[in-house]
């Protein structure tokens, strides 16, 4: 009974994992690829326990790991940094990222945020906020422009 149910109802499942690490393509992929290469290699000769195969195995996979381990300590930074990215590019696909990424009960049901109550105070102090953002950004962007062309 219950399969035939599980069959004809559709379940929404839930797409996360502990191994599906968001931003893997940009920041880990290339190291895995090398320590899989190596692993591979060390696999086609017969799992040598010593010698260049076996030390380059050793250190690929080390590094590997400690890329991921870097990544995952500073996943928040990373996030943020990839919401700024969108900010600058389409307002409306960085708000659509924060709602993705946030708690959405919680942000549906905020009544104050530190000295502003009220949804109309709150979202003239955001936009305040989303505007010195963007002339910060820009300011930096202008910077960068500046040192390199010098």
């Amino acid at each position: 009974m219950s399969r035939f149910m599980y069959d004809s109802i559709h379940v929404r499942k839930s797409s996360f994992s502990d191994f599906n690490v968001p931003g893997w393509n940009t920041y880990v992929k290339e190291k895995h690829d090398i320590a899989r290469d190596a692993f591979l290699g060390c696999t086609r000769h017969g799992k040598p326990k010593i010698g260049f195969l076996f030390e380059n195995m050793k250190r690929t996979r080390a590094l590997f790991k400690l890329a991921l381990r870097y990544y995952k300590n500073h996943i928040e930074e990373m996030k943020a940094d990839a919401c700024a990215d969108t900010l600058m590019e389409d307002c409306h696909k960085f708000w659509n990222h924060i709602y993705k990424i946030s708690d959405n009960e919680a942000v549906n049901h905020v009544s104050n945020i530190g000295d502003v109550s009220g949804s109309e105070n709150i979202t003239q102090m955001l936009k305040n906020i989303s505007k010195t953002f963007i002339l910060l950004k820009l300011i930096l962007i202008i910077n960068k422009y500046l040192l390199a062309s010098c």
